[in-house]
């Protein structure tokens, strides 16, 4: 379903509930609020939820980073800054998986003289913020393979290519149906509220 295959489906279905209208520009807003809201769903039952994997597959990525920075017994890796969600991390020599762990579990890990990371069983930590993202792994220097999911397409922010898109978000056809349906969900909440009646008001007393 496309941007503008979405706003007729839109309309039918606020038409069907007697509801105001909205521009084009407010539709694409709700949209890419519906569309982040979908994809943290199905992030967050990615392991109970087979489903959810299969639906976030075109928005799924593998790479091998090409920057590693030593840092002491450590290694910084940069991660890619579309990335949302990483899937898993393996070392490329070995295939040994990268086990991601919290701040406190990886300090502890490094003190532990009797359990510490180990070339077979590394360990990597999540630093920075939604722009700089990257790993500190510790136990291992070898160069890893990074499956990630990247952030859905919205059109806030960047528009470029948005009539390309082959469906909302860049998901699948079958997930548009679901993401027009938080959208409509999530207008028909905005249109409850008291200022959306006064501004419909005011427009309504304009046109008399």
């Amino acid at each position: 379903m496309t941007y503008t295959e979405a706003y007729v489906h839109i309309d039918n279905l606020l038409d069907k509930a007697g509801t105001g209208y909205f521009t084009d520009d407010e539709k694409n807003k709700f949209l890419d609020l519906a569309t982040w809201e979908y994809t943290e769903y199905l992030v967050n039952t990615l392991e109970s939820d087979a489903e959810s994997m299969i639906k976030l597959a075109p928005l799924t990525r593998t790479e091998t980073p090409s920057t590693m920075v030593p840092s002491g017994n450590a290694v910084f890796i940069n991660l890619h800054e579309d990335t949302y969600h990483i899937l898993s991390v393996s070392t490329v020599e070995g295939d040994y998986n990268v086990n991601i762990v919290s701040y406190n579990e990886f300090e502890l890990a490094k003190k532990d003289p009797f359990h510490k990371p180990t070339i077979e069983a590394p360990i990597a930590v999540l630093q920075g913020s939604n722009f700089l993202r990257r790993l500190l792994m510790y136990g291992t220097t070898s160069s890893v393979v990074i499956q990630y999911i990247i952030n859905p397409f919205t059109t806030y922010g960047n528009t470029t290519g948005i009539e390309n898109w082959p469906h909302l978000g860049g998901f699948m056809e079958r997930c548009s149906s679901e993401i027009v349906n938080i959208a409509v969900r999530k207008m028909m909440l905005s249109l409850e509220d008291p200022r959306y009646q006064l501004q419909a008001n005011e427009l309504s007393a304009d046109k008399r």
